[in-house]
């Protein structure tokens, strides 16, 4: 049994856990998971297109770290010199997160810090590398700042895969929407409590906003669809009813 009151006083108020509805939990576990009997590329690269405040992020990093590190165990067991050299080859994988809004772009870096460690090599490439960016999903992919010999002419400059979201395989698209799918949510009671002034006025506000929100919604959805060479899989999901 779970002792509320040490996961209370040890979980929650160091904030050492990231608690979701289980809803919630379905949109990276697809992604990470869900397609495991397809056939596909050797090297993924994941991208969270609407990813503030980043529990799905958080999330999704921890379930591909884990399926990285029991393949690398799975590659270990065939001898010494495997695991070297699998050591050796192996790069973090990338997971880039994305937020339009500084705001909400600096709350995502901060949990991203607190709950995504740093690679670590001794770790044998195993580990996951989060990339938050403040941009505007809908304006991505933007291409590498470098290129092809100009990349490998300047030390320290960063991997392609870091800087250039056309290497993105995989794409988590959880949009901005009404919330009207969630019961309990304090955005639909304030909403259910301003219409209860003029009506007709609430309710055209309340039709234009879901207009707006099912516009970007179908937007983003054709743009993930269709701006990525590289992207074989999106996981789409939202709370809307």
């Amino acid at each position: 049994l779970i002792n509320m009151a040490q996961l209370q006083q040890d979980g929650f108020l160091k904030r050492g856990i990231v608690l979701q509805d289980k809803s919630s939990c379905f949109s990276a576990l697809c992604l990470a998971r869900g397609f495991e009997n397809l056939r596909q590329s050797a090297r993924r690269v994941y991208l969270d297109a609407c990813a503030a405040p980043g529990n799905k992020t958080c999330h999704l990093a921890a379930l591909v770290q884990q399926k990285s590190r029991s393949q690398q165990k799975s590659r270990s067991n065939g001898g010494d010199n495997n695991k070297k050299k699998s050591n050796k080859n192996s790069k973090p994988i990338m997971v880039h997160a994305l937020d339009r809004s500084p705001e909400r772009c600096a709350t995502l870096q901060r949990r991203m810090q607190q709950f995504v460690p740093e690679v670590n090599k001794s770790l044998g490439g195993c580990n996951v590398k989060v990339a938050v960016q403040c941009q505007d999903f809908l304006q991505t992919p933007q291409p590498s700042p470098l290129k092809g010999s100009d990349q490998r002419k300047k030390k320290g400059t960063v991997n392609k895969e870091e800087s250039d979201l056309s290497c993105v395989t995989d794409i988590m698209l959880d949009p901005s929407c009404s919330g009207s799918g969630i019961f309990t949510s304090k955005d639909r009671e304030e909403e259910e409590n301003e219409t209860k002034g003029d009506d007709t006025t609430q309710l055209t506000k309340k039709q234009l906003r879901l207009q707006s929100l099912a516009g970007f919604q179908l937007k983003a959805l054709r743009h993930a669809m269709t701006a990525f060479p590289n992207a074989e899989r999106i996981v789409y999901s939202t709370c809307s009813i």
